[in-house]
């Protein structure tokens, strides 16, 4: 059966000249070898310094100064925007994500179009949240949110998981 999955992986303050340098495998062996296998954007920026703004930028494939937003630091999102995983879900994609970022809350409006968005529990918020280390917790919710999709072979699926590890303590 063809693979019809695209899972996006997003991770907060990671840079790529930190990651793949000439060391990329002794630095992420197990992202290395994904990637291997992977299609791979090596030219792509944050569309903004805060990362709701960015993400949520990203998801609607705008800029965030052009989404309907809180003007909060984590803002909140109006439902009159369009993610691009709403045009998924509604051309019969499922669409599934897991986080553990406190401002990717679903009530800031990040689970537009997402039949199952997970955060990971125990999340604190401020600086504290930011120096929590969830990375291996996280990876076994994505990994428990992927085996709740669909049991098809050849279904189309797509799973978003955001990484926070790297921010402010900067592991």
């Amino acid at each position: 059966p063809t693979s019809r999955a695209v899972v996006l992986i997003t991770v907060d303050s990671l840079r790529a000249d930190a990651l793949y340098g000439e060391d990329a495998a002794r630095v992420a062996p197990n992202l290395s070898a994904l990637a291997a296998r992977s299609v791979v954007y090596r030219n792509a920026y944050a569309l903004s310094s805060v990362t709701g703004k960015s993400l949520g930028g990203l998801l609607a494939a705008r800029y965030p100064s052009e989404l309907s937003r809180s003007f909060d630091f984590f803002p909140l999102y109006a439902e009159d925007n369009v993610f691009f995983p709403e045009a998924l879900h509604d051309a019969g994609v499922h669409t599934s994500a897991a986080h553990a970022h406190h401002s990717l809350r679903a009530d800031r409006g990040f689970a537009q179009g997402f039949t199952t968005y997970e955060l990971l529990g125990g999340l604190m918020s401020g600086k504290a949240g930011d120096a929590q280390v969830t990375g291996e917790p996280l990876t076994d919710l994505a990994i428990a949110t992927l085996g709740r999709g669909p049991a098809a072979p050849d279904a189309k699926r797509f799973f978003w998981v955001h990484y926070l590890d790297p921010h402010q303590a900067y592991r």
